[in-house]
């Protein structure tokens, strides 16, 4: 592999920065109740819910950020943004958290291509 593709590759696998900001934004103004959040969760009669859900998010987020644990990090957020899109498909068509999950697996393949390969297993 020559050194141009092995520099794309590195740039590529930080695909992942995009969705991992977003959700670091999106937690702390989760805790901090920052209005526009307040306006949805009032919406989806949740506003108990902000903290819980941002504390879950912040942890989920910094979880991935950390190398050793980027792979529990990864399906956590994955996780969450599975609950996103859901809500979002009850309740409105905002396909926000199909973009970050498309982002963050495509970041994740080339951060980790073991994680995806299918391992055969003997019984």
């Amino acid at each position: 592999m020559d050194s141009q593709t092995t520099k794309k590759r590195s740039l590529a696998r930080f695909i992942w920065g995009i969705p991992v900001l977003i959700m670091l934004i999106t937690s702390i103004m989760k805790l901090i109740k920052a209005p526009p959040l307040v306006a949805n969760f009032e919406k989806l009669n949740g506003v108990e819910w902000m903290l819980p859900f941002g504390l879950v998010q912040l942890t989920s987020v910094v979880l991935f950020i950390i190398p050793k644990t980027r792979r529990i990090g990864f399906f956590l957020l994955c996780s969450y943004l599975g609950g996103i899109i859901a809500t979002r498909a009850l309740h409105d068509v905002n396909h926000v958290g199909i973009a970050l999950t498309v982002l963050l697996w495509i970041g994740m393949y080339f951060e980790d291509k073991a994680l995806f390969r299918l391992q055969s297993s003997k019984f």
